[in-house]
């Protein structure tokens, strides 16, 4: 993160390794390079997602208003809606750069060997 704060003119920041924690793009400082055109960037959530989950979630979903959620269905879409907030906190900070051409996530919420999310690939 230190290279998008301390490099205001850098046009491209590709390759790998650029691994961030979201609470780092999120409260972090300012970044200064407002004319970055492309960037590669994996950002690590810390949600943790398997199948479990992912059939709580759709559970929770197909509910109607007559039936009741269980408490884990109910965690579920409380972790969905959490994932949801940083997404837009993540977007909020990637508006500011003034002329993206392509941004890179990488691969789309894939998993790190520690069971986190990451977000996925969006290209303007």
């Amino acid at each position: 993160m230190s290279t998008l704060c301390g490099l205001p003119s850098m046009k491209e920041c590709f390759g790998d390794g650029h691994v961030v924690q979201v609470e780092d793009v999120i409260n972090g400082p300012e970044w200064t390079c407002m004319d970055l055109e492309k960037l590669d960037i994996v950002i690590c959530v810390p949600f943790r997602i398997n199948l479990d989950f992912v059939q709580r979630l759709d559970r929770a979903r197909s509910s109607t208003r007559f039936t009741s959620k269980s408490s884990a269905e109910k965690a579920a879409l409380a972790q969905q809606e959490a994932s949801h907030t940083i997404q837009r906190q993540v977007h909020a900070r990637l508006v500011q750069l003034i002329n993206p051409t392509d941004i890179s996530f990488g691969n789309s919420y894939d998993l790190d060997s520690r069971h986190h999310m990451i977000y996925g690939p969006l290209r303007r």
